[in-house]
């Protein structure tokens, strides 16, 4: 089976669906966040039916986990197992794509300073697993944090690939990918200096100034700050055209992803076929 939980909940092979009902898809969903761990049986509650849940929730609960169960198919009732205080989802990492995402983000930071061309197709590799929104439907409830830190990490990813372009000389590619991402997100600095970086690199020095020039006025609109030291030194240098910035090269890359947890089996590619 596959657990998809970049975007909608959707789960496949081995005769598997989305049990249906919002109840039995949250309690999946809580399942999965601590894969093979036990969920207390009010944490489930909670995740099914809110802070308040049913004064007597055994019953309900059961038969939400029977339904997750028939959904499963055939492996449901190995997978779904009763343990006290709750109950356990047992699976393997490489069968929940948020694992499997982390684990390839994980493997194309270390290939980087090798080859980045082979670490920016092992980065679209790993994003290509996202739908949508993490944990979808959840992601403002008690997914929150598991959505999060998995959003940080695919736009982290984005930004690595943006400057692993710039490294391995994909400079009008760079620039397309830093553009989107300064635009998302103005007042982030990392999408600000990638793009600055890819336009000098693409010898469009005027552009990468102007870059930086609105982005300074941006924030000082918006927060009544300078730009970062980094950024303005980076201003500089380009200004006196700095033999020793270099055009292509090194990237300081995120590194966000290298505690990641490896799964065990192998993960398929992100691409739907």
């Amino acid at each position: 089976m596959l657990f998809r939980v970049l975007g909608p909940l959707e789960v496949s092979g081995g005769g598997a669906t989305v049990p249906r009902g919002a109840g039995p898809r949250a309690l999946l969903t809580a399942l999965l966040l601590p894969p093979n761990s036990v969920v207390p049986g009010y944490r489930l509650a909670e995740a099914i039916w809110g802070t308040d849940p049913l004064d007597r929730i055994d019953n309900a609960l059961h038969q939400a986990v029977t339904r997750v169960r028939r959904a499963l198919g055939p492996a449901g009732a190995a997978a779904v197992v009763t343990r006290s205080p709750g109950y356990l989802l047992v699976v393997g990492a490489a069968s929940i794509e948020a694992a499997c995402f982390e684990a390839q983000y994980r493997g194309a930071l270390a290939r980087a300073a090798a080859d980045p061309g082979a670490a920016v197709d092992m980065l679209e590799e790993a994003l290509a697993w996202w739908r949508g929104p993490a944990y979808a439907e959840f992601a403002d409830g008690f997914a929150r944090p598991a959505a999060t830190h998995l959003e940080e990490l695919r736009l982290a990813a984005r930004e690595d690939r943006a400057g692993l372009l710039v490294a391995c000389g994909s400079t009008a590619e760079a620039v397309a990918a830093a553009s989107d991402l300064a635009a998302e997100n103005p007042l982030r600095e990392r999408p600000v200096e990638l793009l600055i970086r890819a336009l000098y690199a693409a010898g469009r020095t005027a552009d990468a100034l102007a870059a930086f020039r609105r982005h300074r006025e941006h924030v000082a609109r918006e927060l009544g700050l300078d730009p970062s030291r980094g950024l303005r030194e980076l201003e500089a240098r380009i200004l006196r055209d700095d033999p020793d910035l270099p055009e292509r090269g090194t990237i300081r890359l995120s590194g966000v992803a290298a505690s990641a947890p490896a799964p065990g089996g192998h993960c398929r590619g992100g691409r739907r076929r």
